[in-house]
C-alpha cells in the first residue's frame, strides 16, 4: 500500500509517495490555500525544516531520504547520482557537461530524458541542469518553479533578450 504525505512550506508544496518505507515519487508544485500537511513518516519534519532553510537562502544539502531506485534505469541512476555528488546548491551544469561527467559525451539528450523522469525533483536537484548557454529548458514543475529554485540558491540571471535564454553566474566545474 502506498502512503501519501504532503510537506508544505509556502510558496512550495511537496507531495511524497512512499511504499515499503521507500520514497518512490515527489511532486513539486506551488502551494495553494487548501494544502494541509499530512505527516506519515519520520522524514517529514527534517524535510520540512530543510525546505524552510532552503527557501530562506540557506540551501544546504537535502537530508538523505530512503529512495526507491527500482524503476530507475542504470543510466538515469548514474546521471542522478553524478548530479547529486557534483553540482552543489548555488551552481548549475549543462546537459552536455553532465553527460561528459557520466562518461557519455554527446548524450545530452539522454541526460535530458533522465532529468525529465527524475522521480524526486528538488531532492535530487534536476533544476540545476540548464542548456549549454544557460537557457531554462524543461522542468516537470514548470519553468517558473525552476527559475524560482535557482534564484533561491543564489544563481543570478540577467535577461539576454532571447526568450527563455539567460546568462547564468557560477557554473559547476
Amino acid at each position: 500500500m502506498h502512503k501519501h504525505e504532503t510537506v508544505r512550506v509556502d510558496p512550495l508544496c511537496l507531495e511524497l509517495i512512499w511504499h515499503a518505507g521507500l520514497l518512490i515519487h515527489v511532486k513539486l508544485r506551488w502551494s495553494i490555500p487548501d494544502d494541509t500537511a499530512w505527516v506519515v513518516t519520520p522524514w517529514a519534519a527534517p524535510l520540512r525544516e530543510w525546505l524552510r532553510g532552503y527557501l530562506a537562502g540557506q540551501p544546504e544539502s537535502c537530508p538523505e531520504m530512503p529512495l526507491n531506485w527500482e524503476k530507475v534505469s542504470d543510466f538515469s541512476r548514474q546521471v542522478l547520482a553524478t548530479l547529486w555528488a557534483r553540482v552543489p546548491a548555488g551552481q548549475w551544469i549543462s546537459y552536455g557537461k553532465l553527460a561528459e561527467l557520466c562518461g557519455r559525451p554527446g548524450a545530452a539528450r539522454a541526460v535530458g530524458r533522465a532529468m525529465a523522469t527524475n522521480p524526486w525533483p528538488l531532492l535530487v536537484p534536476c533544476h540545476r541542469v540548464l542548456g549549454s548557454a544557460g537557457q531554462l529548458i524543461g522542468f516537470g514543475g514548470g519553468l517558473d518553479i525552476k527559475l524560482f529554485l535557482l534564484k533561491a540558491e543564489g544563481i543570478l540571471f540577467s535577461p539576454s533578450g532571447r526568450g527563455q535564454q539567460v546568462k547564468v553566474i557560477r557554473e559547476a566545474a
